[in-house]
């Protein structure tokens, strides 16, 4: 009786939605904007929030606000970007691509503090042995949260008053999809 009432659970379950035809971007084309707007009216669009990792996947199985299962396939020479709409075959739907808010570290230096470019530098390679990616943003180092906050934060502390960084201040921020950073990992040992 347990596997018919699982079997009845996965015949029920809404089929996956298939989007593989790229329509374009909302925030580049008019018609596509106005396209997903007459689609979000009649119930026939499929929002999904996928991740930043994602963007660059061949296949991806994501769910739309509602619940709906989606897979969406492309070739990965092209990266999804927030704003882009494919359409389903089967049930002539569009789906409308978001992407997850993403939140970095951001390491500030004290002016004031006398930290030697050697000490920089050190830290610089220390955060490249540990590979987390980093982007630099005027005077503000960031880093992609590649684990928990709490870790990295204590790590990078421990870091930072062993090689003698003065004034380090580290804060969290979350960046939007428009202010999403991409991360260049810190260097390849052959990943």
């Amino acid at each position: 009786m347990a596997d018919m009432t699982g079997l009845e659970t996965s015949l029920t379950a809404a089929p996956t939605e298939l989007a593989e035809d790229y329509l374009g971007n909302v925030s580049e084309s008019a018609d596509v904007a106005r396209r997903v707007m007459q689609f979000q009216r009649e119930g026939r669009c499929l929002e999904v929030t996928i991740g930043r990792g994602d963007r660059t996947k061949g296949r991806i199985l994501t769910q739309s606000q509602f619940g709906q299962p989606v897979g969406i396939v492309k070739a990965r020479n092209w990266m999804l970007r927030e704003g882009d709409v494919l359409s389903t075959q089967t049930s002539c739907k569009l789906v409308l691509v978001s992407l997850q808010q993403q939140q970095v570290m951001a390491l500030r230096f004290d002016k004031s503090a006398s930290n030697r470019a050697i000490a920089l530098v050190r830290l610089g390679h220390a955060l490249g042995n540990q590979h987390w990616p980093v982007t630099m943003k005027g005077d503000v180092m960031y880093l992609d949260l590649v684990t928990d906050a709490h870790s990295m934060e204590a790590t990078l502390l421990k870091i930072a008053k062993t090689i003698g960084i003065e004034g380090l201040q580290i804060s969290f921020e979350e960046k939007a999809a428009d202010q999403s950073m991409d991360f260049e990992a810190g260097h390849g040992h052959g990943h």
